[in-house]
């Protein structure tokens, strides 16, 4: 119902239609209000079913929207139920780790983690509808993460996926993996995978770059026999992911925190890059979903990062698969 100036009429089918009544409605109706439906709250309106006042009190008041959380865990649309701004939270999917199936010591690294993008303000048109598109975590040898976002004429979020870890010095049934760098983080916001561990004629290689806001990868080591061959940790929203060392692989890298919710949530760890030396133990994601890595030798795969946070993928250690990347997530709220 438009809000009225003085001496502006309101039809009764416009008081049916704020208050969902049918028409014609008997013209002796009395109608209830919710205490807060509408603001300012003074002039005070009745809400009591009886009792009746000037249709002037009404003027100048805004009806109040109901607050609202509303997390999306897969592509849809809303329509709007209000006209202002809203809070939005974009988080892509992570990256997932780098693998090490083939028997060959070695560590591959951890996936990036998606990127975090919030804002606070994005103005919104009641009845317009908006698009939702929630990414995926990524799967495969050097893949990355998709792209989350909330589309808007005047504010559209994008929000990017990480990339994968690279690949120990051999790759899925043996075959040769020269480019075994992580995969750097898509724009915006993603963050890059950990380098794969080096050995022998293929050298150690550096993480993927991340893309802003997002953070790098951490390197990896050349290893030779059988020790020193340890992947990079995947980056994380809010720090790189860590270089591999001569004993371990790289931790993931730590997320970002956002409080939409109402609560603190970390959202876009990194994966925690793998050991290949003998024996290892899993290497820690970052906060915010990153998975752990896997083991050497002949160990458990590397966890995939956390649905709905963006975490990037643990990478796998000697004959140990590599860890999907953690879908992402798009959170609406008001106020």
């Amino acid at each position: 119902m438009p809000t009225p100036g003085p001496g502006v009429a309101i039809s009764f089918s416009q008081v049916n239609t704020e208050f969902g009544l049918t028409t014609p409605s008997p013209m002796n109706a009395n109608y209830r209000f919710a205490p807060g439906t509408y603001t300012p709250a003074t002039p005070a309106i009745p809400t009591t079913a009886a009792a009746t006042f000037p249709m002037d009190v009404l003027h100048g008041r805004t009806k109040a929207v109901a607050p609202f959380i509303t997390p999306y865990a897969s592509p849809t649309t809303w329509t709007a139920t209000l006209t202002g701004n809203i809070k939005v939270l974009c988080v892509g999917g992570g990256g997932p780790g780098g693998t090490c199936i083939s028997g060959v010591i070695g560590g591959g690294g951890g996936g990036g983690g998606g990127g975090v993008i919030y804002n606070a303000s994005v103005p919104v048109v009641s009845g317009t509808v908006y698009t939702i598109t929630v990414g995926a975590g990524g799967t495969g040898f050097q893949g990355s993460g998709d792209t989350s976002s909330f589309v808007s004429p005047t504010a559209t979020l994008v929000s990017a996926g990480g990339g994968g870890g690279g690949a120990s010095p051999q790759g899925p049934g043996g075959i040769p993996v020269p480019q075994a760098r992580g995969v750097n983080g898509v724009a915006p916001g993603g963050s890059g995978g950990g380098g794969g561990a080096g050995r022998g004629a293929f050298p150690a290689q550096p993480g993927g770059t991340g893309s802003t806001p997002g953070n790098p990868g951490g390197g990896s080591v050349q290893g030779t026999g059988s020790s020193s061959t340890n992947g990079g940790g995947g980056g994380g929203a809010s720090t790189a992911g860590a270089a591999a060392t001569t004993s371990t692989g790289g931790a993931g890298g730590n997320g970002l925190s956002n409080s939409i919710t109402g609560t603190a949530v970390v959202y876009g760890g990194g994966g925690g890059g793998a050991s290949g030396t003998n024996p290892s133990a899993p290497v820690p994601g970052g906060t915010g979903g990153g998975g752990p890595s896997g083991n050497a030798p002949f160990g458990t795969a590397g966890t995939p990062g956390t649905n709905g946070r963006g975490g990037g993928g643990g990478g796998g250690g000697q004959a140990s698969a590599a860890g999907n990347g953690g879908s992402g997530i798009v959170i609406i709220a008001y106020p």
